[in-house]
């Protein structure tokens, strides 16, 4: 097993089961969630192929279920709760300023739930790069009386974003 310690001034990082992203130079990025003196995302690299893992930066604050997407553009973007995105166009060594996504139309789950708020709504957020370019992001809703899965799509790198579809309630 590979240790990962913590960054500087930190006393935990807590990777999750997010997807590892390979960049063009056979650099390894994942995110990790981490506490102690910055609580955020951070992101460890990984240059001899997973053997072992350096903390790189620190990439945004809050520290929920953060995962890598890499576009065809080279641009890397991180996804997290509450559900929000920020991007790097540098390799993971810079990021710019994490932004909330907010579905365009009112979630179908609002109707059925009158206690709906939807910074709870969108919990666990999966990106996928579909083959036409599209963004995929699945998440979850774990919150009575409408659980389920759902998702989200971006047709313009995740600028702006479709309503929620209800995939399993």
């Amino acid at each position: 097993p590979t240790l990962i310690l913590p960054p500087p001034n930190c006393y935990s990082a807590t990777p999750d089961n997010a997807p590892i992203v390979r960049l063009p130079d056979g650099t390894w990025l994942f995110p990790n969630r981490v506490y102690g003196g910055k609580v955020g995302v951070s992101l460890y690299a990984s240059t001899d192929n997973g053997l072992s893992w350096q903390f790189r930066t620190h990439i945004c604050e809050p520290s929920g279920y953060p995962a890598l997407l890499l576009l065809k553009s080279g641009r890397l973007q991180c996804y997290n709760y509450p559900l929000g995105m920020c991007y790097s166009d540098d390799g993971g060594k810079t990021w710019s300023q994490r932004k909330l996504i907010i579905p365009r139309d009112p979630s179908p789950w609002a109707a059925k739930d009158p206690a709906y708020q939807e910074e709870l709504a969108h919990r666990s957020p999966t990106p996928h790069l579909l083959k036409d370019g599209r963004i995929l992001i699945l998440f979850a809703r774990r919150i009575s009386p409408s659980m389920g899965i759902g998702g989200m799509i971006s047709e313009d790198g995740g600028q702006t974003w479709s309503p929620d579809m209800i995939l399993r309630d």
